[in-house]
């Protein structure tokens, strides 16, 4: 009994903290238009290159869907979530130290390995925080609509 309640209280604990934790982490309208600059601007790439690498994370976001969705279901979501934050965390510190192009198109597969781990999880740990019921997909889309 008493470890049911526990279980009870860290979920709703998850569901107090996720709209912080995802405002935090998810500020990608602030990011783009700085990394674009600084790629320009202080790395010396043209337009063009940025743009690639872009796409280049665009179809590595997409190559990473299946494999990831397997590896989360052998892992478990709460520890790739982890490993997510912290691949996603070391490629964006990455981009600050990489010296030519094709550095940065590596970079952007993991940026994309990374962001592709966060996305699956996140609204995963979420929904299996709400109590099972005939509400917790509206309760859900009502926390998640709120960042």
């Amino acid at each position: 009994m008493e470890n049911k309640i526990k279980i009870i209280e860290k979920r709703k604990k998850n569901v107090r903290i996720f709209p912080i934790y995802k405002t935090v982490s998810w500020d990608l309208l602030f990011y783009f238009p700085i990394i674009f600059l600084f790629l320009t601007q202080v790395k010396g790439l043209s337009p063009s290159q940025v743009l690639l690498s872009d796409a280049v994370y665009t179809l590595s976001n997409t190559f990473w869907q299946i494999p990831i969705t397997r590896i989360v279901d052998k892992i478990g979501k709460k520890n790739c979530l982890i490993i997510g934050n912290i691949i996603y965390s070391l490629s964006i510190l990455s981009i600050i130290f990489m010296q030519s192009f094709y550095e940065l198109l590596i970079i952007q597969f993991m940026y994309a390995l990374g962001y592709s781990i966060k996305q699956i999880c996140e609204t995963n740990i979420l929904y299996d925080s709400l109590p099972v019921g005939k509400r917790r997909g509206k309760v859900f889309s009502v926390i998640d609509r709120k960042i």
